[in-house]
């Protein structure tokens, strides 16, 4: 099921992409405007199909010859064509490529593959002759009515199942030319290689028993191909998958965590050493790997359900040592090394909805003898390509270290360096695909090892920048906790320029290596420096210079900032707002705000289009502004400063760099998610227990919906804090009379409930029953409304029904019919037992029918009541059923109408 529990990605990047292709006969697509989309038969919309680089349009236009049909209805008299669609599929991951190795400190060059460079090739053919390509055959697939009586044994139907199969095939072999394309990924990031094919369906009609019948026949097309980042291909699968609700048309997510825990672009040290340290199995649920064909497995079933594969590798490891050569190493597949994968491709369904259940037959994959055999069983009706991996060769080019990676001079004159290390290439390859599972890439990830003894360089921080800027100060930031494990820095050289060249670099101080950020000061006003740092470890090892921030200090002339932007911390489900206030008319000045952003060397700042105010909210670009489950990676530990410019002088000031953080609270934005939550603390998952939530909307309980465990049990407490934000659920239903606590939380502890809203809600529960939790200890509950019929056995309460020790109840409303069915039992509007509770500045409108003790707050009182009020034209009865403690000032019942001069119904 889908949970957003783990980091996402929101901004969609740039594409860099280097390749070539080579299209035998006609071009695949050469449509990339959104004119004659197929929106409602292909599996990601327009937009996310080019958000991938994947140069959709009109899929009939890739169809060629529109008068060659998959089916002779002149030897076929008794089939009519009856529709033709057209889609296209799934993009499918044929690929990942991890980054070359090179060091981020280190200035390679400006080229994409300067630093090194992953390619390999595939191609859509006939024959797989190709020995230097991954080689796809197109295929065909019949999706029939389930009739197993005219389909399910190959029977005639005008001709044989078989012979119409074959004739299909032809006509498909005439609609593809094939295509060869050679995939280029340069170091720095990770890529994904991407393939999404054109679908051309035929829906054929026929009568059998007096009934209509339909089929279709998917015919696939020439391919088109992009060469996408991870980062950017993950965004898009997991935007999708959120608003997706049919399992077959999801993306898998592609963690490369799965395979090299450490592994980090841009630093060697953090890359696998052998290929023993790459998993060769990937369990198929969301967020790892790949992604199983029902959308959920249980724990135990995670164990059974994986992908297995095999690790190649070059024999030999390769020294990457100073000069300006490159190298390359392949690793080639071959039928003598026992690997002879074919493996289907998925696209998904047909596109034709109403013929979508039925049986497929894959012509592209199996003998006509085995297809008719397929023909007799009842499965996923899935178009598919086969894929075979013999012969296919990946190539790696590792780049040599540039000359900026001279850290030391030997006596004889020679240069030296702490950065050479040895690589080779390594490739997982998928095994044979098992149940349930349709596909798997490829990983393409280098391994890297040491000289013996080596002396690792430390990291430098490549996120240098100015926090602060003054007339004579400078305040310089940077991030020590990346890379802290595996290259420490014990101190770090910071060098200064006036001139802002690294040529003239001079040493200004010396600074601890735990530090995050120094003050430079006694600088000159409206000047010019250059800052930069070196890091040096306990042994003496130096690293290069980093890469370098230049500031200008500030001058007398330059606008006075009133109000800097502060660092934001906020929840999924908020806006991230920043505010800059100059001095003067706020009108006066022009405002234009920057993001700090990173690239392979160091950092820059990029102008936001369209941030021109004094507040900018950093989720503009998201639905309602707001930071969501997808954008949340994305935004979290972003950096913004505003430049402001007088509009009279035209000079200009850069304000203060903030910092945007964003919790681990998770957001909940429907009832699946909210219902899946509960389940999963009910069965004692624990990391669900100790999770914050906040609500992303008002959430609406479906029609006949009954919950029997509520959010937290007597055996498995919630122990987390839960912000409803005000939204509200509404028809919440709990039935269970054995619950021993219920409502909409049953067992709480060391726990906070706020800005909750219940309405029409149905609780009949057990022992400790109440409006929003049945029995709270060491929790806070604020701010909570609940319009709701309550029953239950013992302790029953509208917002409470057992208020335990050091529990605090404040700011509720409730407005609610009780019933406690124990004559000895305790009712109360607010908390049937409150027992070391603090209850203020409440309101309780309780209908109350229960032959125990009851009260118009609380049923019984060993605690503390003060503020607090309820409706006497609802119960007329005193505030505490028995009071133990006494209540405090001001609790007391009032009219209808008293109540509406001191509060306004919230609900």
């Amino acid at each position: 099921m889908k949970l957003r529990l783990s980091k996402v990605i929101s901004a969609v990047l740039s594409l860099c992409t280097v390749f070539s292709v080579c299209v035998l006969g006609t071009t695949t697509n050469a449509h990339v405007d959104a004119a004659g989309f197929e929106a409602f038969n292909s599996y990601l919309t327009y937009d996310e199909y080019r958000s991938l680089n994947l140069n959709v349009g009109s899929a009939q236009s890739c169809d060629g010859d529109f008068n060659a049909k998959p089916v002779d209805t002149e030897k076929n008299k008794d089939i009519r064509l009856a529709d033709v669609k057209y889609g296209w599929s799934n993009p499918q991951v044929l690929a990942v490529m991890a980054s070359a190795p090179y060091w981020s400190e280190l200035s390679y060059g400006s080229g994409l593959a300067s630093a090194g460079n992953t390619s390999f090739t595939v191609s859509t053919d006939e024959t797989n002759s190709n020995s230097e390509s991954m080689n796809i055959k197109l295929g065909v697939s019949v999706t029939a009515a389930v009739n197993t009586e005219v389909f399910g044994n190959g029977a005639t139907l005008g001709a044989s199942l078989s012979q119409t199969l074959s004739y299909a095939e032809a006509v498909q072999r005439s609609k593809t030319k094939g295509t060869s394309h050679t995939f280029t990924a340069g170091a720095g990031d990770d890529y994904v290689a991407l393939m999404a094919i054109p679908v051309a369906a035929y829906k054929y009609e026929y009568t059998h028993n007096g009934k209509t019948e339909a089929f279709v026949v998917n015919i696939q097309l020439d391919p088109v191909y992009s060469l996408a980042t991870l980062k950017n291909y993950n965004t898009v699968a997991k935007s999708h998958n959120e608003k997706e609700k049919d399992c077959e048309r999801m993306m898998p997510v592609i963690n490369l965590d799965s395979f090299a825990p450490d592994y980090i672009p841009g630093d060697p040290s953090t890359y696998p050493s052998d290929i023993s340290q790459i998993n060769q199995s990937f369990n198929l649920v969301y967020g790892d790997m790949l992604v199983d064909k029902g959308c959920e497995m249980t724990h135990s079933e995670v164990g059974e359900n994986q992908i297995r594969g095999k690790v190649y590798s070059c024999k030999e490891f390769y020294a990457v040592g100073l000069g300006t050569a490159s190298f390359g190493q392949s690793v080639k597949f071959s039928e003598s090394q026992g690997n002879s994968m074919e493996q289907g491709v998925v696209l998904g369904a047909s596109v034709f909805e109403e013929v979508s259940a039925g049986v497929d037959l894959g012509v592209g994959k199996s003998t006509v003898k085995a297809r008719a055999e397929v023909s007799a069983s009842i499965g996923a009706t899935v178009s598919y390509t086969t894929v075979n991996t013999k012969g296919v060769t990946y190539t790696m080019t590792f780049a040599n270290l540039p000359d900026s990676a001279v850290t030391g001079v030997t006596s004889q004159g020679i240069d030296t360096t702490s950065y050479s290390f040895n690589t080779k290439l390594a490739v997982w390859v998928p095994e044979e695909k098992g149940e349930g599972v349709w596909s798997a890439p490829s990983v393409i990830m280098p391994l890297v090892s040491f000289p013996e003894d080596a002396s690792l360089p430390p990291f430098i921080p490549k996120d240098l920048h100015a926090l602060k800027v003054s007339d004579t100060a400078v305040t310089l930031g940077w991030d020590v906790t990346a890379h802290r494990c595996k290259r420490p820095a014990d101190f770090y050289k910071l060098m200064i320029s006036t001139k802002g060249s690294e040529n003239s670099y001079t040493l200004h101080s010396t600074i601890d290596g735990s530090c995050f950020q120094y003050e430079v000061k006694d600088l000159t006003p409206d000047t010019t420096y250059s800052f930069a740092l070196k890091a040096v470890s306990a042994d003496g090892t130096e690293s290069v210079t980093g890469a370098s921030v230049t500031v200008t200090t500030k001058s007398d002339k330059s606008p006075v900032i009133l109000s800097q932007p502060q660092n934001v911390r906020v929840d999924e489900g908020d806006k991230a707002e920043f505010t800059v206030i100059p001095q003067g008319d706020i009108d006066g000045y022009s405002y234009q705000w920057y993001r700090m952003s990173e690239d392979r060397y160091g950092t820059s700042w990029k102008l936001i289009n369209g941030a021109d105010k004094n507040t900018f909210n950093a989720a503009y670009f998201a639905e309602g502004g707001k930071v969501n489950g997808i954008n949340r990676a994305d935004l979290d530990g972003s950096v913004y400063r505003c430049l402001i410019t007088d509009k009279k002088s035209g000079i200009n000031v850069a304000s203060d760099s903030a910092t945007l953080y964003i919790s681990d609270t998770c957001l909940i934005d429907s009832y699946t998610e909210l219902k899946e939550i509960a389940t999963k603390i009910a069965v004692g998952e624990v990391e669900y227990a100790y999770k914050d939530y906040n609500l992303g909307c008002d959430i609406t309980v479906p029609q006949g919906e009954v919950w029997t465990v509520p959010f937290g049990t007597k055996e498995h407490l919630y122990h987390g804090d839960f912000d409803g934000k005000g939204y509200t659920i509404y028809d919440f239903t709990f039935d269970n009379s054995d619950a021993p606590v219920a409502g909409f939380f049953g067992c709480t502890e060391y726990a906070s409930i706020k800005n909750l809203n219940l309405f029409n809600s149905h609780i009949t529960g057990g022992e400790n029953t109440g409006g929003i939790v049945g029995k709270a200890t060491n929790t806070i509950i604020e701010n909570c409304n609940t319009v709701a019929y309550i029953k239950g056995s013992a302790y029953t309460g509208g917002i409470a029904g057992y208020g335990n020790v050091n529990s605090f109840i404040e700011g509720c409303y409730v407005r609610t019919a009780l019933q406690t069915l124990n004559p000895q039992g305790y009712t109360g509007g607010i908390a049937g037992y409150n027992y070391g509770c603090t209850i203020e500045n409440s309101v309780a409108e309780a209908y109350i029918h229960a032959d125990g003790e009851k009260g118009g707050v609380a049923g019984l009182n060993f605690g503390v009541i003060r503020n607090t009020f309820y409706n006497i034209n609802y119960f007329d009865g005193e505030a505490v059923g028995k009071a133990v403690d006494p209540v405090g000032e001001n609790v007391k019942g009032l009219t209808d109408s008293e109540l509406k001069t001191i509060f306004t119904r919230p609900m």
